[in-house]
């Protein structure tokens, strides 16, 4: 999921971990969060303009890590 201008998540409520990547305009990955266990907190990272939350172990498995591009179609 996709969530636009922000820059931290919270896992507060979800019952399985999640990695999340945290994007700047750009789309690139600024910073990640591997296995962000269920209510527990990742953000206020500065630069950051959204984040990116995939299944956990997804990030390593895509090879995503700090400095990956990402961009999104139309």
């Amino acid at each position: 999921m996709l969530l636009w201008r922000v820059n931290g998540v919270h896992s507060v409520g979800m019952r399985f971990a999640i990695d999340v990547l945290f994007l700047d305009e750009q789309g690139n990955v600024i910073k990640t969060v591997s296995r962000l266990e269920p209510n527990r907190f990742a953000g206020a990272v500065r630069g950051a303009h959204s984040c990116l939350e995939l299944a956990a172990g997804a990030a390593c498995a895509l090879g995503l890590r700090p400095g990956t591009r990402i961009r999104f179609g139309t």
